[in-house]
């Protein structure tokens, strides 16, 4: 009987602590401005699973420069929406899952907004 409540509470222990893990992380956005002119970028991050709104702020990124967002989003799934003064929009999924630290990068090129995920640190 005490064998089966130590391994109920271990079991349950080491859940939570997994759980923890997934929601406490530090996931960051860099945003690159590779143009000669300046740009405001609206970034919304929407968490998939629970529909919550996380981020939807606007950021003025001056020419051939860059911006990080620290502690921008936590694990999980996002649908990431980021969206130009001149009227580009582009959207992507970002699936940080269990990543405490993963970038979200964007990129504005000459003729391109480019949408792409760091990999797990």
């Amino acid at each position: 009987m005490y064998r089966r409540a130590f391994l109920g509470v271990s079991v349950s222990s080491l859940l939570t602590g997994c759980m923890w893990f997934r929601s406490a992380g530090d996931g960051y956005i860099l945003i690159r401005n590779q143009k000669e002119t300046t740009h405001t970028v609206d970034v919304t991050l929407i968490q998939q699973r629970s529909g919550e709104t996380v981020l939807d702020e606007s950021y003025r990124i001056d020419p051939d420069s860059q911006r990080e967002i620290e502690d921008a989003f936590n694990g999980g799934v996002y649908e990431a929406t980021v969206s130009l003064d001149d009227g580009r929009t582009e959207t992507f999924e970002l699936n940080v899952g269990r990543c405490p630290s993963i970038a979200f990068r964007v990129t504005i090129a000459p003729e391109e907004l480019d949408l792409q995920q760091g990999t797990c640190d």
